[in-house]
């Protein structure tokens, strides 16, 4: 009895060992430099957040990884209803307290290029950390932001 419950034990021990977590890596494109990687809870949503060019005021687009390893972009909200009908031409409006949410289908990438400058200043926002794009990289940079399967063990560090 006890024996079958230590083989159990080490049978889950070895699945959960081997599944693949989802996680995100942030390079800055212009020195070629790592700025950041981190590994998520399935399901997690990280926010890609700017402040819009033309009309001011926060975007906000939110990602999740998927279990193919890909970026799957599950919403937008802006803080400025002409950034909303910008990004709407095809699509609904909704607002929702303080944001506008822009009813776009989901959308799948493989990476995310982002700009880098002043006006933007973009920034990823994680349940438990915001990263500033601009300071960890400098005005005029270009990162790209990426997702993959990892091992649940590889933690934050960049390799």
């Amino acid at each position: 009895m006890r024996l079958g419950l230590l083989v159990i034990l080490g049978l889950l021990a070895v699945i959960a060992i081997a599944t693949p977590v989802p996680r995100l890596t942030v390079v800055d494109d212009t020195t070629g430099t790592a700025v950041a990687c981190r590994s998520l809870a399935h399901g997690e949503r990280v926010t890609l957040a700017f402040t819009h060019s033309m009309y001011g005021g926060d975007v906000h687009e939110e990602y999740m990884v998927t279990r193919q390893g890909t970026l799957r972009r599950v919403a937008m909200r802006t803080e400025h209803p002409a950034a909303a009908d910008y990004y709407a031409h095809t699509a609904n409006v909704v607002r929702e307290g303080e944001m506008y949410r822009i009813e776009i289908p989901a959308a799948e990438f493989d990476e995310i290029a982002v700009r880098i400058d002043q006006v933007g200043k973009p920034r990823l926002l994680f349940s438990d950390q915001t990263l500033d794009l601009l300071t960890a990289t400098g005005n005029q940079h270009r990162v790209i932001i990426g997702a993959g399967l990892g091992n649940r063990f590889a933690g934050d560090t960049c390799r």
